[in-house]
Formats: structure tokens, C-alpha cells, sequence
């Protein structure tokens, strides 16, 4: 008997162990639980202003990679055009929108011009069509005597003009233009002063602007 009473007290002390035991061990487990929710809670806090910080910067450069992406197309049908009229040994104009009514940022159309009056007119083929910016916003306007461009059989211009784009805000930090010399090379607007916004490149820099 005083066997089994020794094995017994064993058990029950065997038991109050383990109940012990897991007890520090819940309590244990609770803390880390605890204490991983304050880190996440921590971690999305430090995420949230990250993120905060990180959108308007993304935003901008969203919003440089699409105006020089416009501009840049624009430079390249200009580009083609005279290379074209070289080709051919004929005029080659380009007018704005897709019924040459002037909106530039409708779009354009680079066409042999057989009458030179910078119109499409019937029989007349399009080389190049363009049907205007995927922004739907963004507005791009040609300062000249007349409203479209021209090249002569030569690369020449018929005239010099300047495009400006302004994105849909209106900041001057996002408006780029591109120049036509009178030999029909074209330029386009660069940051000559390291100020954040472009301007015409000359002695005295004129910074663009947008309404």
C-alpha cells in the first residue's frame, strides 16, 4: 500500500508539472503573440507612410514618362516628314487632327501634299496618321504663321514654328516643346538651367509655361 500511495503522489505530482509547464508555455506563447501584433501593427504604420512618401513621387514620374512619350512621337513623325519629302522630291505636310482642322492634340496627319496648301485633299495619300494622345488630357499647341508644317522637296521648312505640350494640370515642370529651324531640323526643349523645368535653350533661357 504505501507503494501504491508513493506511485500515486508520483502522478499527481507528474500532472501538476505538465499543468504548470503549459501554463508558462500559454503564457509564453501569448507574449510572442502580443508582441508580433505591436511589431505588425508598427510595420504597417512605417509602411503606410512609406507609401504615403512613395505615391506623389511615383505619380510625377508616371506623369514625365507620358509627356516625353507624346513629345517624343510628335519629334519622330516631324522627323519622318522631312526625311520623306527628301525621298520623294516633293512637299510633305503635316496638319493637325485627323480632318486637318488644327487640334493638335486630337492627333495628325504626315501626307504628300501635291497642291502645298497643308490640306489633305482627295487623291492625296497619308503617310502617317496619329490619333492624338492615350491620356486624353494632355493638350499640344503649334505657334507659326500658318497651322501646319511643311517640308520642300530640299528638308527645308516652309516656316519655323514651335509645338509646346502642357499635361492635363497645367504644371510647368511637365510642359516640354519641340522647334522647327528653318532647315527643318527640329529641336526639343531641354532643362538648360538644372531649375526642374524646361526652356528654349537660348543665351537668355525663356522657361515654358502652360495656362
Amino acid at each position: 500500500m504505501p507503494f501504491i500511495g508513493k506511485h500515486h503522489h508520483s502522478v499527481f505530482s507528474g500532472w501538476h508539472a505538465c499543468l504548470v509547464l503549459f501554463k508558462r508555455m500559454d503564457m509564453k506563447r501569448n507574449h510572442i503573440q502580443g508582441f508580433s501584433l505591436i511589431e505588425l501593427m508598427i510595420t504597417l504604420v512605417v509602411a503606410a507612410i512609406v507609401l504615403t512618401l512613395a505615391v506623389p513621387s511615383l505619380s510625377d514620374v508616371v506623369t514625365r514618362n507620358r509627356v516625353t512619350a507624346e513629345i517624343n512621337s510628335l519629334i519622330a513623325t516631324l522627323n519622318e516628314g522631312r526625311s520623306e519629302a527628301i525621298k520623294r522630291g516633293r512637299t510633305v505636310s503635316l496638319c493637325g487632327d485627323t480632318a486637318c482642322g488644327g487640334t493638335w492634340s486630337n492627333g495628325w496627319i504626315l501626307f504628300e501634299d501635291t497642291d502645298n496648301d497643308g490640306t489633305l485633299d482627295a487623291g492625296e495619300t497619308p503617310i502617317k496618321i496619329s490619333n492624338g494622345f492615350t491620356s486624353g488630357s494632355d493638350t499640344l499647341t503649334y505657334t507659326a504663321t500658318n497651322t501646319y508644317v511643311q517640308f520642300k522637296s530640299d528638308g527645308f521648312a516652309l516656316q519655323t514654328g514651335t509645338f509646346k505640350l502642357c499635361e492635363s494640370g497645367g504644371a510647368a515642370k511637365y510642359a516640354r516643346a519641340a522647334y522647327i529651324s528653318p532647315t527643318g531640323r527640329v529641336r526639343l526643349s531641354s532643362d538648360s538651367n538644372g531649375n526642374g523645368i524646361h526652356d528654349d535653350g537660348q543665351t537668355t533661357p525663356n522657361e515654358l509655361s502652360c495656362p
